[in-house]
C-alpha cells in the first residue's frame, strides 16, 4: 500500500461512520441490558443519532478531526414550557451521564486503553473510541426525524453519509423548525428579563 493510499485510508470519513455505529451499537446493547431492570433509564427517550461535523462533510483530517454524535430525543412542542426548562436540562444531563457511565463500564469490561473519556461537562462528552475522537451531545427535536432513527437504513447502522437529497430534506427540516426555536428563545429571554426587573 502506497503512502498516499494509507493517508486516504486514515482520512476516510467511512471509518468515522464505522466506529460511530460500533459505539452506538455498544450503547444500545447496554441499554437493552439496563432497561430490563431499570424501566426509567434516561436513554429510553432517545430515538436516534446523527453524525455531523467533518465526517458528514467528508473533510476528515487525521489527528485533528472529531466526529460529532448528536443523540436526539423527541419533545412535543406543548411540553416546552418556561416552567420546565430545568427538568429538560436535567434530562439532557441524565442522558449524558448515563452514556458516560456506560462507556466506563465498557472500558472496564474490555480492559482497553483504546476507549477513553477525554473530557466531560454537563452539556457534552468528548471520547476516544477505538482510535477516533467524538464529541457527544444531546438535542431535542419537535418532531421525530425518521432519517435519524436508530436502524433507519438497515439493522445496526445508525449513522451514515447523507445523500444530496437527504441533506436537502434535513436543511428544509431545520428551516421549518428554526422559527419555532427562535420563538422559544425570545420567550425565554423575555422571562429572564422580567425576572431581573422584578428582582
Amino acid at each position: 500500500m502506497s503512502l498516499e493510499d494509507k493517508f486516504k485510508e486514515r482520512t476516510s470519513s467511512g471509518l468515522y461512520y464505522e466506529l460511530a455505529n460500533n459505539f452506538v451499537n455498544s450503547l444500545l446493547d447496554k441499554y437493552r441490558e439496563t432497561v430490563y431492570y431499570d424501566k426509567k433509564c434516561p436513554f429510553s427517550c432517545v430515538y436516534g443519532v446523527i453524525l455531523s461535523g467533518c465526517a458528514q462533510k467528508q473533510l476528515v483530517i487525521p489527528n485533528v478531526s472529531c466526529g460529532y454524535l448528536v443523540f436526539l430525543h423527541h419533545l412535543k412542542e406543548r411540553h416546552l414550557d418556561c416552567n420546565n426548562i430545568d427538568s429538560l436540562q436535567k434530562k439532557h444531563n441524565d442522558i449524558l451521564k448515563w452514556i458516560k457511565q456506560i462507556i466506563g463500564k465498557i472500558i472496564k469490561e474490555l480492559c482497553t486503553d483504546k476507549i477513553k473519556i477525554l473530557r466531560h461537562s454537563k452539556s457534552s462528552l468528548k471520547i476516544k473510541w477505538k482510535g477516533l475522537k467524538y464529541h457527544i451531545v444531546v438535542a431535542w427535536t419537535f418532531s421525530k426525524r425518521q432519517y435519524c432513527e436508530f436502524h433507519y437504513i438497515q439493522n445496526n447502522v445508525h449513522v451514515y453519509p447523507f445523500s444530496p437529497d437527504q441533506l436537502q430534506i434535513a436543511a428544509y427540516d431545520l428551516i421549518d423548525e428554526a422559527p419555532i426555536h427562535q420563538r422559544y428563545i425570545e420567550k425565554m429571554d423575555k422571562i429572564k428579563y422580567d425576572c431581573i426587573i422584578i428582582i
